[in-house]
């Protein structure tokens, strides 16, 4: 749960390896929707081994509500 104060708060949200078999992908969807400013940016690195976070995504992309792009990066 975030404070109300937080609400709309952020221009940035980074999150790193958050995405899991399990996950509660629409709870970590509602805080990013909570917490970012009109016009945020939420960074999120995924191993491209997770071949479940597709349905992150697939959420996200449900209510048009964020701009999406991938990016592989190497190493």
């Amino acid at each position: 749960s975030v404070d109300p104060c937080y609400y709309n708060s952020y221009d940035f949200v980074i999150g790193s390896d958050l995405l899991y078999n399990g996950c509660p992908f629409e709870e970590l969807y509602n805080l990013v929707k909570k917490c970012l400013k009109k016009g945020g940016v939420f960074y999120l690195i995924v191993p491209t081994q997770r071949e479940f976070a597709h349905k992150f995504f697939e959420l996200m992309q449900k209510e048009k509500l964020f701009q999406i792009k991938s990016e592989k990066l190497d190493g």
